[in-house]
């Protein structure tokens, strides 16, 4: 429920009162805490006098709440993971859970790409994640999401999860953007200060995430049709500069599907294993004029070290200073 916005409008007599406020979750991690789901009473008072009343059902956010179907693709060139494996199911980020009494006890569902992949259909209640383990990928990477409400609580569209390849030398990162369907198109940037100074679909600098002379960096896949992935593999250099960000092309007039709307996600893959994942920012961001952000600045590179941003701005990074 963060960043809800709730509008409340009473007619009293010749006068019409409008209230409009926006629900406050803090820190994030509440949004998995499953209490504050379901059937909850809001109270608009006039000073200590209440002055309207309903009753109003919270479901889980469309960012965390289960798809109907899941299906893997290959994050470096977009195609269908067709390689057979197993998903595993598991309750343990539930704060119900504990090493000897999950919530539910964990779940391998088998995987070959031959059809989408559906949880079951008798899970509790719970948070879960799903993690799949695909030969040949990264299994770092989890989905954490909240069950809630049964079928009714399930996001009818299919998710596309794209899964980094096994591919990395130690010192090579891979930067991966996901989405929903929309918007349907978003664009990737990484901006430097060195040659070629922003890499982007005009400017995949093909070939160099392996060539020294041409940075050890490169575009090697752009969507515009939603979804993703959209993915850049580069190796860090420790005396130069990175700024990775996403531009929601779709939007650029300020119109259309919102960048906070887009179920987008950052997962940044290391060739020694580690990840780390960015989640777009919920809040309703907008300017003076009311345009809603176009830019989300995910996170900086300075020296080896990562600087994590992830706020949705309506400055143009492009052109900001490294």
């Amino acid at each position: 429920v963060a960043g809800l916005a709730v509008s409340v409008s009473i007619d009293k007599g010749m006068h019409s009162i409008t209230l409009t406020f926006k629900v406050d979750v803090d820190p994030p991690e509440y949004q998995f805490n499953l209490s504050i789901y379901g059937k909850k009473k809001l109270v608009a008072k006039w000073r200590t006098t209440e002055v309207y009343s309903e009753i109003v059902l919270f479901k889980p956010a469309v960012a965390v709440r289960p798809p109907a179907s899941f299906v893997f693709h290959n994050a470096k060139n977009g195609t269908r993971i067709t390689a057979r494996g197993h998903v595993l199911v598991s309750s343990r980020a539930d704060p119900r859970s504990t090493q000897s009494s999950p919530v539910f006890p964990e779940v391998r569902l088998p995987y070959d790409g031959s059809t989408t992949l559906k949880l079951p259909s008798n899970l509790p209640d719970s948070v879960i994640t799903v993690t799949p383990e695909l030969p040949g990928f990264s299994n770092k990477v989890s989905d954490k999401l909240v069950l809630f409400g049964g079928a009714s609580g399930v996001d009818p569209a299919e998710r596309q999860v794209n899964l980094s390849p096994s591919d990395l030398l130690d010192t090579e990162w891979r930067v991966v953007l996901s989405w929903g369907e929309e918007p349907r198109d978003l664009d990737l940037y990484c901006k430097t200060n060195f040659k070629p100074e922003l890499v982007y679909y005009s400017a995949k600098n093909k070939g160099g995430s392996k060539n020294p002379e041409m940075g050890m960096i490169e575009l090697d896949k752009d969507i515009m049709t939603g979804k993703g992935p959209e993915t850049i593999t580069f190796t860090p250099k420790a005396d130069k500069k990175y700024r990775f960000f996403v531009h929601n092309y779709s939007g650029s007039d300020g119109s259309g599907v919102p960048l906070s709307s887009s179920s987008a996600k950052i997962v940044v893959f290391k060739g020694d294993g580690d990840s780390r994942t960015y989640s777009i920012p919920t809040d309703i961001i907008v300017d003076d004029a009311g345009q809603h952000g176009t830019y989300w600045h995910v996170f900086d590179l300075y020296a080896g070290n990562v600087v994590n941003i992830n706020e949705v701005v309506t400055e143009d990074l492009r052109q900001k200073q490294l």
